[in-house]
């Protein structure tokens, strides 16, 4: 037999073996007695069975969809404000450079923490300089005055950028937008451990501190006494003690805890446990580092 023939013949042999009888002789005839576009005419007659979808195929697709929904619904939800942590965690980087550039012009020593209540007659801090009152970019003679009112600030000097003071969360704050706030000028405190708590022109140098890892800024909590409530002296001045009274640390981005700018420049991640637990010491810790006192406080 030529080789077509042969291959014809396995078809049929195959055909008769696993088909059931009735069927199989009219598959067998065709199979050995047509051509291969016969052959080939005829399968493109035979329904498919893939042609459309079964019920089980359809609720697995439909099951999918739904465990993709449950994962990426959530992520997209947080993608809004992951965006505004970024920009705060940068706007801590930003000062965090400013320290640092404004500490090598000046002999390691850090800026005053601006600890004056908003009084006058003070000498300028890391944020202002009081003349009458803590410059307000919200009242005259500041407002739709530019920048002025962090021009006066020792830090304005290597970050001539506001928005760089501001947490783009905070500024939603009803304190914030109030203008009930005695300090508007930056979502930011500074540690008062800087000038030892008190009202002095005294200042330490960054290498005075018992660890890089010491607490510089962050910002206070809105709510910490109660809703729209930081307490008075959470925004009263530019600098806070580290403790609940005065605000606490905020949950802006996150309800664990809140971005730190260390006294080494670094920007960590405090959680509110590890927070408390620093600011409940009775020795020096990292919220209480005052090089001007045994205990840090």
């Amino acid at each position: 037999m030529h080789g077509e023939t042969l291959y014809e013949f396995a078809l049929a042999h195959v055909a008769l073996k696993t088909c059931v009888p009735a069927r199989c002789n009219s598959l067998s005839i065709f199979v050995m007695h047509s051509t291969p576009q016969e052959r080939a005419r005829q399968s493109a007659k035979l329904p498919s069975r893939n042609a459309g979808f079964t019920l089980i195929e359809l609720m697995v697709v439909i099951l999918t969809c739904a465990m993709l929904g449950c994962l990426v619904v959530p992520a997209l939800a947080r993608s809004g404000d992951g965006g505004k942590r970024a920009v705060c965690y940068n706007n801590l980087r930003q000062l965090g450079t400013a320290m640092i550039m404004y500490g090598n012009d000046n002999r390691d020593f850090l800026a005053l923490p601006n600890w004056d209540g908003g009084a006058p007659s003070n000498p300028a801090g890391w944020l202002y300089f009081v003349s009458s009152r803590i410059p307000n970019p919200f009242v005259a003679p500041w407002l739709n005055n530019g920048d002025s009112a962090w021009q006066t600030g020792l830090w304005w000097k290597y970050m001539p950028n506001a928005k760089a003071y501001l947490c783009p969360v905070d500024i939603q704050s009803p304190s914030y937008t109030e203008n009930q706030r005695i300090n508007e000028l930056s979502s930011y405190v500074m540690n008062g451990a800087v000038c030892g708590y008190e009202i002095a022109s005294r200042t330490c140098k960054i290498t005075d501190a018992w660890s890089p890892d010491c607490y510089m800024l962050w910002v206070p909590d809105e709510n910490a006494l109660g809703p729209g409530n930081p307490g008075a002296f959470a925004f009263n001045d530019g600098s806070n003690y580290p403790n609940t009274m005065e605000g606490g640390l905020a949950q802006m981005h996150t309800l664990a805890g809140g971005d730190i700018l260390t006294v080494g420049g670094a920007v960590q991640f405090v959680s509110l446990q590890r927070f408390a637990k620093e600011s409940n010491s009775s020795v020096k810790s990292l919220a209480w580092w005052s090089p001007f006192s045994s205990n840090g406080h």
